[in-house]
């Protein structure tokens, strides 16, 4: 599910995890109507009834209350009780989000930097060769021109992975699986799908030259408006 990243203003695609599943079925379950009281309704005909309404979320039970089992004046039903408990749920609601969110990008960060110490350590480099040589250093995406990277078809062995979980590209077919934003579309999407991305700290920061995104791409900056420094992940 797509949640808005608070600390970065970005869309976060938050895995529903089996703890988000149990939270939400208790987020929505929370009250149990423990204490009500009768209320009168008018209906859009004219017409009353009388329910009992739960004073902690304002819900109205399902079945009317006979009138003549009603003693004295009975108050209205009151709609501040159901906009306070809308208003506390949301903030519940948004709260747990963004706690969910901060948890699993912490997660992602982790590995990046963890994958990121993988990619330049001899393992990986042994295992990249295999490729490149399983291919004869030919593309094995067009079939026609060298291979330059080794792209991961899943990520789910990282580190052990099988070798016909990788294969031999090369920059065009590589960049076809992962391409270069448009410089047009903004800095957000320029950045998007550079390993060296990062919204730790900063909404918009290159890891790679530790500067804030805006300077990295500026005219004369380490990265530039052509963007020598992206690098897709892999």
């Amino acid at each position: 599910m797509e949640v808005v990243d608070d600390d970065t203003g970005l869309p976060f695609d938050l895995y529903v995890t089996d703890e988000i599943a149990q939270a939400l079925r208790e987020h929505y379950n929370r009250c149990q109507h423990e204490k009500t009281d009768i209320r009168e309704v008018t209906l859009s005909n004219g017409a009353q009834h009388f329910y009992r309404q739960c004073l902690r979320c304002g819900e109205l039970t399902r079945s009317a209350i006979a009138k003549i089992s009603v003693a004295g004046k009975v108050p209205p039903k009151d709609e501040g009780i159901c906009e306070r408990w809308k208003a506390q749920q949301e903030r519940a609601y948004a709260n747990m989000m963004q706690r969910f969110v901060r948890a699993q990008r912490s997660e992602s960060d982790e590995w990046s930097r963890s994958y990121d110490e993988y990619l330049k350590s001899p393992q990986w480099r042994s295992k990249r060769d295999k490729v490149l040589k399983r291919a004869s250093g030919t593309c094995e995406g067009c079939g026609e021109r060298p291979a330059t990277q080794v792209h991961h078809l899943t990520y789910k062995h990282v580190r052990e992975e099988f070798l016909f979980e990788l294969v031999a590209l090369c920059d065009v077919c590589h960049d076809r699986i992962h391409p270069k934003p448009d410089l047009d579309e903004g800095i957000e999407h320029v950045c998007a799908g550079c390993r060296w991305q990062s919204s730790e700290d900063y909404k918009d920061w290159c890891a790679q030259f530790e500067v804030a995104a805006v300077a990295a791409l500026a005219e004369g900056g380490q990265c530039g408006k052509d963007r020598k420094g992206y690098e897709p992940l892999r």
